[in-house]
């Protein structure tokens, strides 16, 4: 039996393994025992959650969770602008099959094995297609040597620590390539690592829709555009590599100096404003004001731990971090009355 799966050795290596899920399941198990019935109980989220913690962050997850509360982020913090892409299986909970970055003349790039079919709409778009029988990858019809996810973000890290203060930028990153990275970091335990070295991100769609008028780019802010419209190039879009490099070209020509704090975003910032879900649900807080909070990286937690500590020292964090005076009050009342 063996023999028919030795010729197929190295395409079967980066397949992975059920090992973690199987930790995961024992995990769980020791927090919510099947022997007790935790299902009908409101205490089973909080089992799960924790548990999600201690595979993320290991066993000092208690420790290290909100052991520091974010300064505000400033522009001016940041040295390195590193334009970045991926390129995926889909849209909603799918898998990358490229990262590509670029600073300067230092270019990072791989193709990754994903672990689910890429789909057709996708394969359209990037040229990107894989096999699973055999776990080879393949761009336009030639076959391209991958990685699997853990490694390629591992070598991406690797990457990011040369630089010099870094920052992500990218096109479309807030609402796409941002949370899908997020996602994957959390699954292999690898965020916190990655927040410690890149804290923030800047979205140039955004700073686009500032920046340049709808008559200059004929209504479309799509990256392909632009560039063609003011840089006069052409270019492979959906590429991940071709698309890092036309992005540092039209954000050091035309963007890097329109960009100011507001257009630089925590890397926390979606799960910051999830956090606030209920308290917004409750009319507690205002939804512009978490947007704001959660810009800079901080979630509800924080300002229940800055309020334990001082309540007096939760007020001066709001302000900080641009609340006004008066809905800093209000708030400050609220969480201190939960």
């Amino acid at each position: 039996m063996t023999q028919k799966y030795r010729s197929r050795a190295r395409n079967l290596l980066h397949l992975g393994s059920t090992q973690a899920n199987e930790n995961f399941n024992q995990m769980v198990s020791s927090k919510a025992p099947k022997a007790r019935h935790y299902g009908g109980s409101s205490s089973l989220m909080n089992r799960v959650s924790a548990t999600v913690l201690q595979k993320n962050e290991g066993h000092s997850y208690l420790a290290k969770d909100l052991e520091s509360i974010p300064d505000p982020i400033k522009l001016q913090n940041f040295n390195d602008f590193v334009t970045f892409d991926l390129e995926t299986t889909g849209f909603g909970y799918c898998d990358i099959t490229q990262i590509a970055a670029s600073v300067g003349s230092s270019k990072y790039q791989s193709y990754v094995y994903p672990r689910c079919q890429i789909s057709v709409e996708a394969t359209k778009v990037t040229g990107m297609s894989h096999s699973i029988a055999t776990n080879k990858l393949y761009l336009h019809g030639k076959e391209v040597q991958g990685k699997c996810i853990r490694t390629a973000l591992l070598d991406f890290i690797d990457f990011l620590k040369e630089k010099d203060q870094p920052i992500l930028v990218g096109h479309n990153i807030a609402s796409f390539d941002v949370p899908i990275l997020s996602r994957l970091l959390k699954e292999f335990g690898l965020h916190r690592e990655f927040v410690r070295i890149v804290p923030a991100y800047i979205d140039t769609l955004k700073v686009a829709r500032k920046v340049f008028s709808k008559e200059e780019v004929n209504g479309c802010y799509k990256q392909c555009n632009l560039v063609e419209v003011y840089l006069n190039i052409k270019y492979d879009a959906h590429v991940a590599v071709e698309d890092v490099n036309s992005l540092q070209q039209l954000f050091t020509v035309k963007l890097k100096d329109k960009c100011t704090d507001e257009d630089v975003y925590s890397i926390t910032c979606k799960s910051c404003k999830e956090s606030y879900t209920d308290v917004i649900k409750n009319k507690i807080v205002s939804k512009v004001i978490c947007e704001k909070l959660s810009k800079d990286g901080i979630a509800l937690q924080h300002l229940q731990l800055a309020n334990r500590r001082d309540p007096n020292g939760l007020r001066v964090i709001l302000r900080e971090h641009g609340v006004p005076f008066k809905k800093c009050e209000d708030l400050a009342r609220k969480i201190q009355e939960e």
